[in-house]
């Protein structure tokens, strides 16, 4: 009974990617790029945060499928998730990007289409 609850308890520890708030990056990161130099990496990191949203989600519910085998298998198994961890890093490091970027082509008066990626930091 322990164990069971113990590993619905972490199962809720996976993180999905609409939970994960964008680092902090300053936009001054782009102050030297030119307004087409911000619509490319808009439109390479806007590829790239879509591939790792995917990829944190597709985790997030393995991770959660495989803690509870584990638990009920295997419980000290638990607590490697370190793979999930540095996805969610890389993803949070992009989205602050994005919205750096984003900072930067308004300050410059570019006419730059963003889309909405991610939620906004507060």
């Amino acid at each position: 009974p322990i164990v069971v609850l113990s590993v619905l308890l972490l199962a809720g520890c996976a993180t999905s990617s609409d939970e994960i708030v964008p680092g902090p990056v300053p936009s001054s990161e782009y102050a030297h790029y030119d307004c087409s130099q911000i619509a490319m990496e808009e439109a390479r990191l806007a590829r790239k945060i879509g591939v790792n949203r995917e990829l944190v989600d597709q985790s997030a519910s393995s991770a959660v499928d495989g803690q509870i085998v584990a638990g009920i298998f295997f419980w000290p198994a638990l607590f490697f998730t370190q793979q999930e961890k540095d996805k969610v890093k890389e993803l949070s490091d992009q989205m602050g990007k994005y919205n750096a970027l984003e900072i930067a082509s308004i300050e410059k008066s570019c006419d730059v289409t963003f889309r909405t990626i991610a939620p906004t930091s507060s």
